[in-house]
């Protein structure tokens, strides 16, 4: 399957693949440090662990609000078991698993999680999350 991709398809899945390297080892702080490597300036970020999906964040100084919030919240937050697939020429589907422990209840949680990337120029241009990969990989096929 790899020689059907295009050369933009295949540069998107290694900046998202990149990207996903940086936030698996270094977490959110981690693509915080990084975000002028992989965002547009303008990145629409839309999350399910902060406002459940109907709030966008925009920009880098949108990405540590909800690095901000997440951490009021969240004590441990870990994404892991990344796969990316090309969706179309400007989209990037990434299916893994979200680790959180609650900051007050100390709860553990974890199930799947996703994302639909929007790549233009070599840079994350949207990302989108869903809670499951069935969501996801709908959105994915609607996109």
């Amino acid at each position: 399957m790899a020689d059907e991709l295009t050369d933009v398809q295949r540069q998107n899945l290694e900046l998202v693949g990149r990207m996903l390297e940086v936030g698996e080892r270094a977490g959110l702080a981690g693509l915080a440090a990084e975000f002028n490597a992989f965002f547009d300036r303008d990145v629409e970020w839309v999350p399910r662990l902060v406002g459940f999906g109907e709030r966008a964040f925009r920009g880098k100084e949108g990405f540590q609000q909800y690095i901000a919030e997440v951490t009021e919240t969240v004590g441990e937050l870990s994404f892991s078991g990344s796969e990316v697939r090309a969706v179309g020429d400007d989209r990037v589907l990434a299916l893994g698993r979200v680790h959180v422990v609650g900051r007050k209840s100390g709860l553990p949680f974890e199930d799947e999680y996703a994302f639909l990337y929007r790549v233009e120029a070599d840079r994350v241009v949207s990302a989108q999350a869903f809670l499951s990969h069935a969501q996801a990989e709908e959105a994915a096929a609607d996109a």
